[in-house]
């Protein structure tokens, strides 16, 4: 059982990344002002969390299961285009 696809942006490359998340109804594009403001070199990573901007939604119908290591979304749509 999948949760589908997680959209992050991710830039910069310092060690000690900055982490934003958004609220409901936004998406990760919401900091890019913020994200735009910061030294080009600084680690930002912003997610949008399921349902919201590019990531996918989980199906109604399946169930969450904390214990199955396959129910966890997967990080894999770097949106940034750094």
């Amino acid at each position: 059982m999948s949760w589908g696809e997680m959209a992050y942006y991710d830039s910069g490359h310092l060690p000690s990344p900055l982490i934003f998340l958004h609220g409901t109804g936004c998406d990760a594009s919401d900091w890019m002002p913020v994200i735009d403001g910061l030294p080009r070199n600084q680690r930002c990573i912003a997610l949008d969390f399921r349902g919201h901007g590019q990531s996918t939604v989980k199906p109604a119908f399946q169930e969450f299961r904390p214990a199955d290591p396959a129910g966890h979304p997967t990080l894999s749509k770097n949106l940034c285009s750094c």
